[in-house]
């Protein structure tokens, strides 16, 4: 049997989600008269015809498992539903979404009124599980995958156990949280159907996540840049550097001199602006000084961290391979943005947004910092996502980064430089496979696979093994581990609360935005 779910639809929201969680699924057409009841699972993702109605729910009656939202719920089943606004999620003692960490959604959203999982700060749960027949629906609120394309902006707290949150702008939704929702509901009909699910493990080699330390440079003077590549080297650390040209065009050489270092550009002036033209001025100035020291940078990070359309088409102009703007996205793997007409050619990597200058603005001390780094590595450890911190010369704590690449030693996490890692992703997201279930194992077919792909067994919601890409792989062989269930050190009530301290934060934003 195949263990590729079927979708109806490969709207730009599921093929964003799908392709991050790497999973492999094909478009089924419910309008032919056969073929569905071989489909371990089916993503309702369009709108249905009445023949199409029946259609899905004889396969469900019989034994299927269906993702669906709450409209095609109440079109399906009848269930009741309603529309509220959801400022943030968090899973409470649930079977399903226990290992799925709290997130913000911040807009309406249309929900199954007997949800029975996921709760949200409305005192209402998201999702509701429907049985029908043999089968079983899960049923997600309506307008929740949608929210992964959302492009606006929101200061959010960061947990910590200091005497305040730090606090950036960063992507209104957590859409890396939104991304697990729906691996966990996968994995869950998956198990109805006493089947695993087969996904791409998103590091190379199977290792548990992968380092890098990014720098964006603005306004930094030599000697800022000088202690901080000093620490580097110190440490062994391969970094990633966005330069800000314009006010280092006296002495840009020195990028040029660093060993062992990515380059890529920042900007040339310290600006985002609305219109195409003004940001491909800005990026070709940049890409021209760094030029001059030949050095032809693959990434960019724009300022701010800030990211938009015309902005985005500029990058691509310029032929970048990747950018990373945590406006955009945050801890979470990478994934090409959605343009409205079109996906990007520029791959998204995003990183954690929060520096030591944001934790020393925070009034934390440096035992407060290790703290919160400790606890950042640890979840991303445990999430499998990359452990991409960042900072500036200017202002950063070496203290406390020269703690961090000492703790990275210690426990042997691999580095990649962000450049490296983009380039390995676009390889996952390339290959072409599909894993099928015989007698007992698991068989994949594949083609274009990189020596260093590994794949993810999951055995239900709370098991997992992980195992290199091959033709046939013995389900019994495997060491299956289990989720961790998550923490968090502060609620999502405590984390949501708009402060005194974001809102001077803001203040100061826009200031520096304008003043620039």
């Amino acid at each position: 049997m195949k263990l590729t779910p079927g979708i109806t639809s490969c709207t730009p929201e599921w093929q964003l989600i799908l392709t991050q969680i790497g999973v492999p699924f094909s478009t089924i057409d419910l309008s032919v008269t056969s073929g569905i009841s071989d489909c371990p699972a089916i993503i309702v993702s369009s709108s249905l015809t009445n023949s199409e109605i029946l259609k899905v729910l004889e396969y469900v009656s019989n034994g299927g498992t269906i993702l669906i939202e709450a409209d095609t719920g109440h079109l399906l089943f009848n269930i009741k539903t309603q529309s509220l606004h959801i400022k943030y999620f968090e899973p409470q003692y649930d079977d399903i979404f226990a290992a799925v960490n709290g997130g913000y959604f911040d807009g309406q959203l249309r929900l199954p009124k007997h949800g029975t999982h996921l709760m949200s700060d409305s005192g209402k749960n998201l999702v509701q599980i429907y049985r029908h027949g043999e089968g079983v629906a899960l049923i997600l609120p309506g307008g929740f995958i949608r929210g992964v394309l959302d492009t606006s902006v929101r200061r959010r707290n960061f947990p910590t156990n200091g005497p305040t949150f730090p606090s950036e702008r960063v992507s209104r939704r957590s859409k890396g949280v939104i991304r697990a929702v729906v691996e966990k509901s996968l994995q869950f009909l998956f198990q109805k159907r006493q089947l695993p699910l087969v996904t791409l493990y998103p590091f190379p080699d199977g290792v548990s996540t992968i380092f890098n330390f990014r720098i964006d440079t603005d306004f930094s003077s030599e000697d800022d840049v000088k202690r901080l590549y000093d620490l580097c080297r110190k440490h062994n650390i391969e970094a990633t550097w966005f330069v800000e040209t314009a006010s280092a065009a006296n002495w840009i050489n020195r990028y040029a001199q660093m060993e062992n270092q990515e380059i890529g550009l920042h900007c040339f002036k310290h600006r985002l602006f609305a219109s195409f033209s003004k940001n491909q001025k800005n990026v070709r100035q940049g890409v021209d000084l760094l030029t001059c020291e030949k050095l032809h940078p693959d990434g960019f990070a724009a300022p701010f961290g800030l990211w938009n359309r015309s902005l985005s088409k500029a990058v691509e102009h310029h032929g970048f391979i990747y950018s990373s703007e945590f406006a955009l996205d945050y801890d979470n793997l990478p994934f090409y943005p959605f343009l409205r007409e079109r996906f990007s050619t520029v791959l998204q990597v995003p990183v954690h947004p929060v520096s030591t200058s944001l934790l020393r603005n925070a009034r934390h001390t440096f035992d407060d910092m290790t703290t919160y780094l400790d606890y950042v590595i640890a979840k991303h450890v445990q999430y499998r996502l990359p452990l991409f911190f960042y900072d500036h010369p200017s202002n950063a704590n070496l203290d406390a980064l020269n703690w961090l690449f000492e703790r990275i030693s210690n426990i042997s996490i691999r580095q990649m430089k962000l450049g490296d890692y983009a380039r390995w992703w676009i390889e996952r997201t390339s290959t072409k496979w599909t894993p099928l279930l015989e007698d007992g194992r698991i068989r994949i077919k594949q083609i274009n696979c990189p020596a260093s792909l590994h794949v993810q067994i999951h055995r239900g919601v709370q098991e997992w093994a992980i195992t290199e890409m091959k033709d046939e792989i013995n389900i019994s062989d495997l060491y299956f581990q289990p989720e961790v269930i998550a923490k968090t050190e502060s609620p999502m009530s405590a984390r949501s609360a708009y402060t005194w301290k974001m809102m001077v934060n803001d203040i100061l934003h826009y200031y520096w935005k304008f003043r620039l």
